[in-house]
């Protein structure tokens, strides 16, 4: 039974570690970090200056193909099999050996990760090692995975309770922090490539990501200002769905279930996997991500609503709309403007559009109007 428990565990890694295998090999191989890119240039003015697009993707640092370094990735392997194999003998020790998987994994992303997957896979599998004896899809990241499946099931079979309140706020910091550093990322390195410094040809060329300190600032500033804006999505659909529509849901149920809408934020922590030339640097790739993100959260948020306040499609289609709208105006009032709120972010310049923004959110609140928000539980 226990070793059973454990299977998800033991493949995740073990799948982890093949493609870190894999990726070490073509390191090893290749002589240099693997860097992909649509077709050669020979200067960074060549790549921003021509007209169709260029992009490149890399695995590996600068360095990462050197003997001493492939000697010291083949040791993480290593380790990472054994702790593999010994939690699957012995699955009570789990605590012991889980986050050095984790650890160990975030340790291989400097050689690639296994085209980053395998990382991602073994860190995902060392987390869940700590939580044993709960199934996969019981733990944090597998409720993170169901989430974003848009199944009306998981958020109502939630087992709610005051003390889950502090995984939930777990769950939306750990998004906050994860997307923080995609995004820190993606605008430190971009930055050297817009103003085509001396930089710019080892981030494009080389396949090089460069680290700031700054990055890890932005990160945390995120966690904080992830978590106020959940808090404040929470308080308004809480309030639309138990005072216009006369439910009765507690706000730590609500709040605790829309905290894994969240998960789909996640795909920004992606960003700095591609750059490019312009528009796809600045615009096309970034806004590409954030849009699918905010999309699959909109779903997301329609399927918690329709499941914790029991309504219909319609009416939780409502709801999720017009909280949406007061949700934006206090957002964008009140909070970017106080906090400059780091990351990337889609802003409408108000003074400019305030006739539009009215008209839009007039059109909003009769839409709203007609999908039965104002007219109480039926």
């Amino acid at each position: 039974m226990e070793k059973r428990d454990f299977s998800f565990t033991f493949s995740a890694t073990m799948l982890g570690v093949i493609l870190i295998v894999a990726n070490g090999l073509w390191l090893a191989y290749g002589g240099s970090p693997i860097v992909v890119h649509s077709f050669p240039v020979g200067s960074v003015s060549e790549i921003l200056n021509t007209g169709i697009f260029w992009g490149r993707v890399s695995f590996g640092f600068k360095g990462a193909a050197e003997i001493y370094s492939l000697a010291v990735l083949a040791c993480l392997i290593i380790i990472m099999l054994y702790c593999s194999f010994k939690i699957r003998g012995s699955p009570r020790i789990h605590r012991t050996y889980g986050p050095i998987i984790a650890v160990l994994s975030l340790l291989s992303l400097p050689f690639g990760g296994g085209f980053y997957i395998g990382s991602i896979l073994a860190f995902i599998a060392g987390v869940a090692a700590l939580e044993w004896p709960k199934p996969f899809k019981e733990t944090f990241f597998g409720n993170l995975l169901s989430a974003g499946r848009a199944s009306t099931g998981f958020f109502t079979s939630l087992p709610l309770s005051s003390g889950l309140m502090a995984r939930a706020a777990f769950s939306v910091a750990f998004v906050g922090f994860v997307v923080g550093l995609g995004t820190g990322l993606y605008v430190y390195n971009s930055s050297f490539i817009t103003t085509m410094g001396d930089q710019a040809t080892s981030i494009l060329l080389g396949g090089q990501i460069l680290w700031t300190e700054t990055v890890f600032i932005t990160s945390m500033s995120l966690v904080t200002t992830t978590l106020l804006k959940w808090l404040v999505l929470s308080a308004c659909i809480f309030w639309i769905g138990s005072r216009l529509k006369g439910t009765d849901t507690p706000y730590n149920t609500v709040a605790q279930t829309l905290a894994y809408c969240y998960a789909p934020l996640l795909l920004e922590a992606f960003t700095p996997i591609l750059f490019a030339n312009e528009p796809t640097l600045s615009f096309n790739w970034p806004v590409g991500l954030y849009v699918i993100s905010r999309l699959w959260l909109l779903v997301l948020l329609f399927t918690a609503v329709n499941g914790i306040f029991n309504l219909s499609r319609r009416e939780a289609l409502g709801v999720v709309l017009f909280s949406g709208l007061i949700y934006w105006v206090v957002i964008h009032a009140v909070i970017f403007p106080v906090l400059n709120v780091p990351g990337i972010q889609i802003a409408v310049s108000l003074p400019q559009s305030s006739s539009f923004v009215l008209f839009t959110g007039g059109v909003i609140v009769a839409f709203s109007f007609l999908l039965g928000v104002f007219t109480g539980k039926q």
